[in-house]
């Protein structure tokens, strides 16, 4: 486990070792994790990058992908399956979790959690969910 073992620890940012592995020339699979023991099973596997998604995360919950969890929740997952695997973490930002304030919060503490790269997209609210 990486982050029990200082020697294990990557010695880049996440974001640098993802840019890395899209500048080769062959396909980057990601798996998608939704926990630890899942992130640590794709490392294992050969994997070299994890892919978290809402709905994994929602649904893992117990909740429908509605957009309700939040920022905290979001990177709790995000620690674990980085911390677990050792790997960059490609992260479904959702929407950025409220307005361009809450969006850029998002950017700074899902980073420091050890998100390499994240897919946030524009919604406006209340959300529509049929589309």
């Amino acid at each position: 486990m990486p982050y029990l073992v200082a020697a294990d620890l990557p010695s880049e940012p996440a974001g640098v070792r993802f840019r890395a592995l899209l500048d080769r020339p062959q396909i980057l699979r990601m798996p998608g994790t939704h926990n630890g023991i899942a992130a640590l099973q794709a490392a294992r596997a050969g994997f070299e990058a994890l892919y978290l998604s809402g709905a994994a995360m929602s649904s893992s919950m117990g909740l429908p992908d509605l957009g309700v969890i939040t920022i905290d929740e979001v990177c709790f997952f995000i620690r674990q399956v980085a911390r677990a695997s050792g790997l960059p973490v490609l992260v479904d930002g959702d929407t950025g979790y409220g307005e361009a304030l809450t969006s850029c919060t998002w950017c700074g503490l899902s980073r420091r959690r050890g998100r390499a790269p994240s897919i946030s997209r524009i919604r406006f609210f209340p959300r529509n969910v049929a589309t």
